[in-house]
């Protein structure tokens, strides 16, 4: 018998952020698949943004949501990730899968509490990287294990190198880039990085706070290079100002 699978969205537009990814309707129209419930704590225009996502119920929170319903699958559209440890708590806690917006966290330490969170309740995580999905790279992806564009040598990526090139860029970004190499060629064996700030080498009192609400990063230009089974090397770049963005 096949799975009928329930979806519940999390888009708390009260809250305004930069570009998404379109997670809310990830799953409308898919074969099997059922959107029970729309979480955004602004009920403005309700009824358009459930239009969007296809769900069937509002709710104003994601604890009313979680008391009155039993999704498969919990969507997180935030990018801003100092909301995402308490979400996934609470969603995991009910044993709900989630597939959740990057970045996963602001430090490692809550990266690995996630890890922990997931483990123990038997839950799984996507984490929101579809541009490996997109036509294009998937495209690229086929043929390349095809040989049809021969051998591989360098595949490089670099960030949008805007006001928030170096360390910012590559936590909103350059994921992305680097999502699309692994992808393509697996995980890394090594990883070199090159990460200054005015110039120089980067130190300590560097960090500073990021202009979208992802905690601190480090750097105005960064270089890094991935070795890839069979010698295929990977490089993502970012330099601050070197574009206006768009």
């Amino acid at each position: 018998m096949k799975k009928h699978w329930k979806i519940a969205v999390v888009k708390d537009t009260s809250k305004p952020m930069l570009g998404l990814h379109g997670l809310h309707v990830a799953f409308r129209g898919l074969p099997d698949v059922d959107v029970v419930a729309h979480v955004d704590s602004n009920a403005d225009d309700i009824l358009k943004k459930m239009s969007f996502t296809g769900a069937k119920r509002h709710y104003l929170t994601l604890d009313d949501m979680l008391d009155q319903e039993s999704p498969d699958i919990v969507v997180l559209t935030s990018r801003h990730p100092y909301d995402h440890l308490g979400q996934i708590r609470a969603v995991a806690e009910k044993g709900c899968h989630l597939y959740c917006e990057k970045p996963i966290s602001v430090t490692l330490q809550e990266a690995d509490a996630i890890v922990a969170i997931a483990e123990q309740n038997h839950i799984k995580i996507g984490m929101a990287h579809p541009a490996r999905y997109d036509v294009g790279f998937l495209t690229m992806k086929r043929m390349i294990e095809d040989g049809e564009i021969g051998d591989p040598v360098t595949l490089y990526g670099r960030g949008k190198s805007d006001h928030r090139g170096g360390g910012e860029d590559l936590i909103v970004l350059g994921t992305h880039i680097l999502d699309f190499q692994t992808f393509c060629f697996g995980a890394p064996e090594q990883v070199f990085a090159e990460v200054t700030a005015n110039g120089r080498s980067i130190t300590r009192p560097d960090r500073a706070e990021t202009i979208e609400p992802i905690g601190p990063a480090a750097g105005d230009n960064i270089f890094s290079c991935f070795r890839f089974a069979g010698g295929v090397r990977g490089i993502f770049e970012s330099r601050c100002g070197l574009s206006d963005g768009s």
